[in-house]
């Protein structure tokens, strides 16, 4: 069987605090106390109950508006912080319309990828901004998915946190860089994304105790890597839009084992059977299938 596991630094031990002993508290102190306020509290009638609640609503409620108010204002105001906004066009809003276009910028930042453009033009970020050679093609990009497409994460109470590869991943992607553009896209924390893709990228954590750390050479087999910033959060799923990738779409392949992730690339994915330990050979049987499409990217063709 082929497993690989990844490094110490995703296992965490699961620690049983004991419960703390509380200070138990003077029954007869508390009962005296409660005879207390009920002696010495006032009567009140019922009309004198409703004038106090209406005061207290009046004041809560009216407080809220004031503040709200204030807030939208101050918002409006600011509305030049929304993109394509220019502080002459904000002048000639309308207040309504000044929210409105704030309103449509924190929609946005919530429910869409945090940019327009996932990934920096492709010219720019090999050649630099630098001359282009009149012959060059642009490979495809192979967009892959995280979680139980390359890697299965489980927890255990006896283990702690556990990822697995899956098998013949390593193989697979020193073969796949040299034809393509590898981009991880998945709907994962930074955090947790960076760890793993560091992994498989043979990047361990730098130990803040180790002055002489040794050389870190990593495979380089992942070009680009995007996560949960970057996708559209619809229907209670976050989707990868590869149209925001900023490639030519005749040239991209997605592979994915979630029909519902990936339904914005129907056209370009190929989905796979979700990973959850043990032996597998979807990658040996997806090489020959991208091996195929690169070559009909590379002649100009469309992969879809």
């Amino acid at each position: 069987m082929f497993r690989s596991f990844l490094s110490s630094s995703f296992r965490s031990v699961a620690k049983r605090a004991s419960p703390s002993q509380g200070v138990r508290g003077n029954g007869l102190l508390k009962q005296r106390s409660a005879r207390f306020y009920q002696a010495e509290a006032p009567k009140r009638t019922p009309e004198e109950i409703a004038k106090r609640t209406n005061r207290t609503f009046f004041v809560v409620f009216g407080g809220g508006s004031l503040l709200s108010l204030g807030y939208v204002g101050a918002v409006a105001a600011n509305v030049t912080q929304a993109p394509g906004v220019t502080e002459e066009e904000a002048e000639q809003m309308e207040p309504m319309e000044r929210v409105s276009k704030i309103w449509k910028f924190a929609h946005d930042l919530v429910f869409e990828p945090y940019k327009e453009k996932l990934l920096p033009d492709f010219q720019e970020f090999l050649f630099g901004g630098g001359p282009v050679p009149q012959d060059f093609n642009a490979p495809p990009t192979l967009v892959l998915d995280l979680d139980e497409t390359m890697v299965h994460t489980e927890w255990s109470r006896s283990r702690g946190h556990r990822t697995m590869k899956r098998q013949n991943l390593d193989a697979f992607l020193q073969h796949i860089s040299q034809m393509y553009e590898v981009v991880v896209y998945a709907p994962v924390i930074n955090t947790y994304g960076e760890a793993v893709v560091n992994q498989l990228e043979g990047i361990e954590m730098p130990d803040p105790f180790n002055p002489n750390p040794p050389p870190v050479n990593p495979k380089n087999y992942i070009t680009h890597r995007l996560y949960r910033e970057s996708t559209k959060y619809e229907d209670g799923v976050y989707k990868k839009d590869i149209s925001r990738l900023n490639r030519d779409l005749r040239k991209v392949i997605v592979i994915d084992d979630s029909d519902k992730e990936s339904e914005m690339a129907k056209d370009n994915r190929i989905l796979v059977k979700p990973f959850t330990g043990g032996r597998d050979s979807t990658f040996m049987e997806l090489v020959p299938i991208l091996e195929h499409l690169h070559q009909v990217a590379m002649r100009g063709g469309d992969v879809r």
